[in-house]
């Protein structure tokens, strides 16, 4: 397996310079939430945690707990997370009204539509599991204003973290990723919008990506289509205790 192809920087696709232009208004953004809102453990440090199967240490072990204290600032949510890549639905949070810019600059994506976006920081010495996502694939776009926060996918077999470069990166969320702990007292950040690609993005990703599975080759085409993930992944609706049966199952080592 060739896990440098386990991620695609999409700089070109992306308006960079406007984006590095935002990093003084996410900073002082998310100095406001803390001040004004108070913001919320992020998904890995939720009860939500069970379902990403998750590294502890870097060793594979489902059943130990993993919990991160990375924080989560929402500022488009959908109704629910089998919608997250549609706008319909996606409402805005007042948090969002703390990052102007940066909800204007999203627009100019390229995404037929986005719904879910938020900003994952950290400031304490946090760092993020090692984790895998719950479906084997999805559309988003993972982007920094500056190059602090240092995330990777993992190579379990030969414990290998592969960084990420350039601001603007989709990578297979069903392969271990996760990111470096942040110093003590320095203010990282990394933001993620769900959305649906336009189909330059999906061709490029389509060809350059090499990690694909025939599994993951069928949904691509889908995936725009789908009006619900439920479309394309029917367990996700079932009850917490199937959900986490299913995701413990998927894509075993």
């Amino acid at each position: 397996m060739d896990f440098e192809g386990r991620w695609l920087k999409l700089d070109d696709f992306v308006d960079i310079d406007g984006l590095r232009q935002l990093d003084d208004e996410v900073r002082a953004g998310i100095e406001r939430c803390m001040e004004k809102h108070g913001v919320g453990d992020s998904m890995m440090g939720s009860k939500v945690n069970r379902f990403f199967p998750s590294l502890p240490d870097l060793r594979y072990d489902k059943s130990a707990p993993v919990l991160s204290k990375l924080k989560t600032i929402n500022l488009k949510m959908p109704r629910a997370y089998t919608r997250i890549h549609l706008a319909d639905g996606a409402e805005p949070t007042e948090m969002a009204r703390e990052f102007p810019g940066l909800v204007r600059w999203v627009e100019s994506l390229p995404l037929l539509q986005h719904g879910r976006f938020f900003v994952i920081f950290d400031h304490e010495g946090a760092h993020e599991p090692i984790h895998r996502g719950p479906v084997p694939y999805q559309e988003f776009f993972w982007l920094r204003t500056n190059l602090d926060k240092q995330f990777f996918v993992f190579d379990e077999t030969t414990q290998t973290k592969h960084y990420f470069e350039g601001h603007a990166v989709w990578f297979d969320q069903h392969t271990y990723h996760g990111c470096d702990e942040t110093p003590v007292g320095e203010l990282q950040w990394s933001i993620r919008v769900d959305g649906q690609f336009t189909p330059e993005v999906r061709k490029y990703i389509a060809e350059h990506f090499r990690g694909w599975t025939d599994e993951q080759r069928t949904l691509v085409p889908r995936y725009e289509q789908a009006r619900d993930l439920d479309d394309l992944y029917p367990a996700l609706s079932s009850t917490p205790d199937e959900l986490g049966k299913m995701v413990q199952t998927m894509g075993e080592p």
